[in-house]
Parts: C-alpha cells; sequence; structure tokens
C-alpha cells in the first residue's frame, strides 16, 4: 500500500503561500521553522509543541524532512515521494 501526499498550501497575513505538513494538527513549514528558531531539535520537540505527527502519523516523513532542513537553514520544497 502506497500514501500519496497532496500539498496543501494557503496564504498567510503578508501573503506568502506555506504548506501544511501536518493536516491532522494544522502545522506548517512555517510552524516547524519558527520551532527550530525557538530551539526545536528533534521530532519530540515537534510533536510536544505542535502537536505535529501524533494522530494519524502519516506526516512523521515529511516532518523529519522539513526537520532537517530547517536546522540547516535550508528552504522547504515540496517532495512528491513518500516514504
Amino acid at each position: 500500500m502506497s500514501i500519496i501526499f497532496y500539498p496543501l498550501r494557503s496564504l498567510n497575513a503578508q501573503n506568502l503561500f506555506y504548506m501544511y505538513i501536518c493536516i491532522c494538527n494544522a502545522v506548517t513549514d512555517s510552524d516547524i521553522d519558527r520551532a527550530v528558531r525557538n530551539g526545536a531539535d528533534c521530532m519530540r520537540h515537534l510533536q510536544t509543541r505542535l502537536g505535529a505527527g501524533v494522530n494519524c502519523g502519516a506526516c512523521v516523513c515529511e516532518l523529519e524532512r522539513c526537520l532537517d532542513k530547517a536546522i540547516a537553514g535550508q528552504p522547504v520544497e515540496l517532495e512528491l515521494a513518500a516514504c
């Protein structure tokens, strides 16, 4: 069985696009970026601070990828391949 992720994009207050990473808890790439700037450095931090990846778990691979990118200071780019 394979899982297909469809990116959801919305406009924030500054008219910039952001991508929902965890649909269950409405966690976006900018939420992850902000959490890293505030000291998050592992999945456990994202789970406890944002509630990301604790419900269905379908987003965990993408959360880890976004976390790694945010820690490295790189922009999050859409990848359509599921884990």
